[in-house]
């Protein structure tokens, strides 16, 4: 079908308005990672070109946040259903043992193996009510017991899930930062210095807040991790850390990283230099914040952590390597917790570890 040039210049139009407009974007779709890759591509270039979108999305995020955030941490006793299966069926036998011989034993055979005996065996449209006995209400209770049982495991599952989906969130906004940033600086990301204030792998959260990539510094929390329950924590400007030296810039570099660690960079020829963007699939740039012992992450109970790409891309991972990698992403290829041996060897630390 041939469109018209006035429907092509409305449709331009149109599209133009979106571009602009938050609410014609799917950004529920993409907080869930639910998106085609196209879809997701289009976003995130939008995210990029429009501060108003990424205000909305930002609000997005927290109110989904705000829901996940049920407080619930309830761990049934082990073996409670089967405990309350065998209560059941003990006192549904003591009911049946104990029960007066009237002659009519259908009342008290189950109803699947009860016999058609006329009309007379058809079920009362209305039953008599009889006050609960003792035994009915602990059945009913260990009913109650077992549903529980089965029910907040459930419920805590589906808690950490949000929170592992919440942090990867958080790790998107700031790769879409990282990439605005490298835009700006001939394609290299936040330099981590070798010596002085500002040489430790923190240094990255500072150095987007000061340029405005990042506006919220509780972006650079995940909500898994400890630091998510301190309400007074903060991340320090450029400015303090200059200013800072001895216990007290120490204090600063644990903790400017907020929850995630950061790729180093790399030695080439004894020289240090800093990560440029690539746009590469099989490269770690920002992670959960590693172990002391770079094994896992601590954010998300050593069950595995989240991984930004350098090409945008956050996965989560059970171990120190990405899929099909040999690459571990804590240590270098000298089993090292320092810079790179080579362009590809990526490297996330600490926040107070120095190249």
């Amino acid at each position: 079908m041939r469109l018209s040039k006035s429907s092509t210049k409305i449709g331009t139009k149109r599209g133009a308005s979106n571009m602009t407009n938050p609410n014609q974007h799917d950004l529920l779709g993409y907080l869930a990672d639910a998106l085609e890759l196209d879809e997701r591509l289009a976003i995130e270039d939008s995210l990029r070109r429009d501060p108003l979108l990424r205000e909305e999305l930002r609000r997005v995020r927290r109110q989904l946040e705000l829901l996940n955030d049920t407080g619930l941490d309830y761990q049934p006793p082990p073996g409670l259903a089967n405990r309350t299966l065998q209560f059941i069926a003990q006192h549904e036998q003591s009911i049946t043992d104990t029960a007066p011989d009237t002659g009519n034993r259908a009342e008290l055979e189950p109803v699947g193996k009860r016999k058609w005996r006329g009309e007379a065996a058809r079920e009362p449209l209305t039953v008599a009510t009889h006050p609960w006995r003792f035994v009915d209400i602990a059945i009913a209770l260990a009913i109650c017991l077992a549903g529980a049982g089965l029910v907040f495991p459930l419920l805590n599952i589906s808690r950490s899930n949000a929170r592992v989906m919440a942090c990867a969130n958080n790790l998107r906004e700031v790769g879409l930062a990282m990439t605005q940033y490298s835009e700006h600086q001939n394609g290299f990301f936040p330099r981590v210095a070798e010596t002085g204030s500002l040489a430790a792998g923190g240094i990255y959260a500072p150095t987007l807040l000061a340029g405005g990539y990042v506006t919220d510094p509780r972006t650079f929390i995940c909500p898994a991790s400890q630091l998510a329950d301190d309400a007074s924590l903060r991340i320090p400007t450029v400015a303090e850390l200059q200013a800072a030296s001895g216990d007290q810039l120490a204090r600063l570099h644990r903790c400017m990283g907020g929850s995630y660690g950061y790729a180093l960079g790399y030695r080439q020829a004894g020289i240090y230099r800093p990560t440029r963007n690539l746009y590469r699939d099989t490269f770690a740039l920002v992670a959960d914040e590693p172990s002391e012992d770079c094994a896992s992450s601590p954010n998300h109970s050593g069950k595995g952590h989240n991984v930004l790409l350098e090409d945008g891309h956050v996965v989560f991972l059970k171990s120190c390597h990405l899929e099909g990698s040999t690459d571990d992403i804590f240590t270098n290829d000298d089993g090292k917790a320092a810079a790179g041996c080579h362009v590809n060897d990526a490297v996330i630390v600490r926040s107070d570890v120095s190249p």
